[in-house]
């Protein structure tokens, strides 16, 4: 393996870790702080599956990064760069497939008592905006810088030249093509999970004996799960990208020595600088978005008396609130 392939196996394992260590903190302070309240059994019921899942996706994220990692150190040539870059979208996939199996899984209503809300909910109804916009804005980054350096890239889509007046510079790895088109791929993949994801939160079962506004803030609560590590492992997925094209294009920018003249490229040298930089502020907000938790259900939201069937508007006693 390259040195440039063990650096960015130790940035991902330093990155990566440390921030699942973080969320199943941020998990059991959370759980540790739900105490029981005056819920209906369907909503506790449902709550402990929203609960369960979200816990199981972390899990099942972190064992397919590792698994990730581990054959990204065992591969060799050009096949460790793209091996590395694809890890965060195979954690991505294990968790947004656990949060499906979830949602097909979610508890309907059954016995005697089955009523329910009919109204139907949207994808629309139950995103939060601001994971939204942030899974948005890393997905259009990762389009454009892509593109930008599949065009900026030499013929082997693997490496960035830089021109001088008496000679010129090739350095790599370089996002161009060849790494660029899988990932563009495995990116295209984990944005239509999310959204196949989201749908199913949208159309599940309503939570019987529950007020619409209580089973809309915790499908709300769900989409802001599933989301936040959207976000997450496509803000990872650029960082590596601007990472990796950035210390290329400094690297040519240096260019080479000539009758004892270092020549550089300040455009090239500036623009690396520029992309780094730019790496490290994505990376440092895709961290704190992934533990920013979800609006949990409110506690004064209302829950039908499953005692009272016949009153739909009845109040129940305060809500425990849903943790994030």
């Amino acid at each position: 393996m390259s040195m440039s392939g063990l650096a960015l196996l130790a940035l991902l394992g330093l990155v990566l870790v440390p921030a699942a260590v973080v969320g199943l903190v941020v998990l059991l302070v959370l759980l540790s702080r739900a105490t029981p309240g005056p819920l209906p059994v369907t909503a506790v019921a449902a709550r402990r599956h929203a609960i369960a899942t979200m816990a199981l996706a972390l899990a099942v994220a972190v064992i397919a990064v590792a698994v990730g990692l581990r054959i990204a150190a065992l591969t060799s040539g050009l096949r460790v760069g793209l091996a590395i870059g694809l890890v965060p979208a195979l954690g991505g996939l294990g968790f947004l497939a656990v949060h499906s199996i979830g949602e097909a899984t979610w508890p309907r209503p059954a016995g005697e008592l089955r009523r329910a809300s009919l109204e139907r909910r949207t994808v629309r109804d139950v995103v939060p905006p601001v994971m939204l916009r942030a899974a948005a804005a890393w997905s259009a980054s990762l389009l454009v810088a892509l593109l930008a350096f599949g065009l900026a890239a030499a013929d082997t889509g693997r490496a960035v030249t830089v021109t001088f007046a008496e000679s010129s510079s090739t350095s790599g790895p370089f996002p161009g093509w060849f790494y660029g088109l899988p990932l563009l791929g495995a990116a295209a993949v984990v944005i239509a999970g999310t959204w196949g994801v989201l749908h199913q939160i949208a159309t599940r079962p309503t939570v019987a004996q529950t007020a619409p506004r209580w089973d809309l803030a915790l499908r709300r609560l769900s989409a802001h799960r599933v989301l936040r590590g959207t976000q997450t492992v496509l803000g990872l997925m650029l960082v590596g990208v601007l990472l990796v094209a950035g210390s290329a294009l400094l690297n040519a920018g240096r260019g080479t020595s000539v009758n004892g003249v270092t020549q550089t490229d300040t455009l090239a040298s500036t623009t690396g600088t520029g992309l780094m930089v730019a790496a490290g502020i994505v990376l440092l907000t895709t961290l704190a978005l992934a533990v920013v938790p979800g609006r949990p259900a409110s506690l004064d939201a209302e829950v039908s008396d499953p005692g009272h069937a016949g009153h739909a508007g009845s109040a129940g006693a305060g809500v425990q609130g849903i943790p994030a």
